[in-house]
C-alpha cells in the first residue's frame, strides 16, 4: 500500500501517524496518508504565508491580466 508523507515548505515529511484513505467506490483502503501534528500545521502555514507575500499574487488581479491572453 502507497504511503503518502505531508510536503511542508519543500520537504516531505512524516506524521505522527497514518491514516487509511478509502476508494470511495468499493469502500477498500488503497493508501495510507501521514496526518499533521500542531506543529507541522504552523509550519506549513508560516510556508504558505512567506511564499504568498514573496509571490505577485497579493496584486490586484487588473495589474497581473496578461494582455495577450485568450480570454482578454
Amino acid at each position: 500500500m502507497q504511503t503518502y508523507q505531508n510536503y511542508i515548505n519543500g520537504t516531505f515529511v512524516e506524521g505522527y501517524e497514518n491514516i487509511e484513505v478509502l476508494n470511495p467506490a468499493t469502500g477498500q483502503p488503497f493508501a495510507l496518508q501521514a496526518i499533521a501534528n500542531s506543529q507541522q500545521v504552523d509550519d506549513a502555514v508560516q510556508a504558505a504565508r512567506k511564499s504568498f507575500l514573496e509571490s505577485n499574487l497579493k496584486s490586484p488581479p487588473c495589474r497581473t491580466w496578461s494582455y495577450g491572453s485568450k480570454d482578454g
